[in-house]
């Protein structure tokens, strides 16, 4: 119920011009035309609503304002960029309205992958939006490969992210399992994408509204159980290149360890 409330609340901004005012393609996404604005309206300069507070809030944290007015927080690294959040079903949640003329990449990431990655619990922090999603892991049944995938669904970012799929392949004879794959350099037989707004394996989508094929850094790890599914740990980081945008997902940092995937 809350992620229905939180969609609507995003579909309700829409129509809000919050004191700012989109450019003529603001129906395009995010810069598919030079001057267009988001789609969710909420423009550069607009600031914060009356009991918003001061500064931005921890994203699940309790709060008591449960309105459709945005909460509107710079990111100081990109004028043109910010974090837009809601208090919704007694938490806050939050996205990233990015502009034409924002930064390319996401100024909210941490920049230390290693230090990201650590701990027991997912995370994911996907174009300046942080959450601890839930990830699931699937096994794909192609003839000519070992092949798996981690289905990420979240309710903290906007609807049209989800899911974000992340899928692996390897060539039949040459994934030796146990493997650890360097992302930014992965073996001869080796692939990863991700897919974002469907799951083009499940047969929903070919292709994705948007997808990653190159450009990542990070680690993952495959282990054959002995009931013969994967055991499967993720680190993976990926941008937007500067001057050819991403639709949809702008940048990707996502943390998921010890993900079980089985048909």
């Amino acid at each position: 119920m809350a992620r229905v409330r939180f969609t609507v609340v995003l579909l309700a901004l829409a129509l809000l011009g919050c004191g700012g005012r989109a450019g003529p393609g603001s129906g395009d996404p995010d810069g598919a035309a030079p001057g267009d604005g988001p789609r969710d309206s909420v423009a550069p300069g607009d600031g914060l609503a009356p009991g918003c507070p001061a500064s931005l809030p921890t994203l699940g944290t309790r709060c008591t304002r449960d309105s459709s007015d945005p909460c509107v927080y710079p990111l100081t690294a990109c004028p043109l960029t910010q974090n837009v959040c809601l208090c919704e079903g007694g938490s806050w949640g939050c996205f990233v309205s990015h502009w034409d003329g924002g930064c390319p990449t996401d100024a909210g990431t941490d920049g230390n992958l290693a230090t990201f990655c650590t701990g027991s619990s997912n995370r994911m922090i996907a174009n300046g939006n942080e959450s601890n999603p839930g990830v699931s892991g699937t096994m794909l049944p192609f003839s000519c490969c070992e092949a798996a995938e981690f289905v990420v669904v979240t309710a903290t970012v906007p609807v049209s992210l989800v899911p974000i799929v992340v899928m692996w392949r390897a060539q039949v004879g040459q994934a030796t399992l146990p493997a650890t794959i360097d992302l930014a350099n992965p073996p001869a037989g080796w692939g990863v994408q991700v897919d974002v707004g469907c799951d083009p394996a499940q047969g929903s989508c070919n292709p994705a509204p948007d997808s990653y094929t190159t450009g990542f850094t990070g680690t993952l790890e495959v282990t054959r159980t002995s009931g013969g599914t994967y055991e499967m740990s993720l680190c993976l980081a990926v941008a937007e290149p500067a001057g050819s945008p991403h639709p949809l997902l702008h940048s990707l940092e996502l943390y998921a360890p010890h993900v079980v995937a089985g048909y």
